[in-house]
């Protein structure tokens, strides 16, 4: 129950960075990308839902924005740091976790 506390609170504080400005923030997007990466790499069947959670938080950003952003030196240093993070967790709390969130079966 902690874990998924974890994961939904980070992916909470992330989503506003992304969900509420016409850019997304880099450290935002690399916060909630890590994730739903993540989620996508341990639960194979969550992958689709994870692209489609992607494409609704960064709609309205063209793809060259979306480029530059992901390219940046600070995106990418937030993604591993979330990554490296997740891979801490127990694998088996991450997939329930990330199948409450994501809407997968457990």
């Amino acid at each position: 129950m902690k874990i998924h506390h974890t994961i939904a609170l980070l992916a909470l504080m992330a989503v506003p960075n992304v969900a509420f400005a016409e850019c997304p923030s880099s450290s935002g997007l690399a916060q909630v990308d890590a994730i739903l990466d993540y989620c996508a790499q341990v639960d194979p069947a969550l992958a689709s839902n994870a692209s489609a959670f992607k494409r609704l938080l960064t709609q309205g950003t063209s793809v060259g924005e979306l480029d530059k952003i992901i390219d940046g030196k600070d995106y990418q240093h937030v993604y591993s740091e979330t990554r490296e993070a997740l891979t801490k967790l127990p694998k088996s709390l991450v997939i329930a976790s990330c199948s409450d969130t994501l809407g997968g079966k457990k």
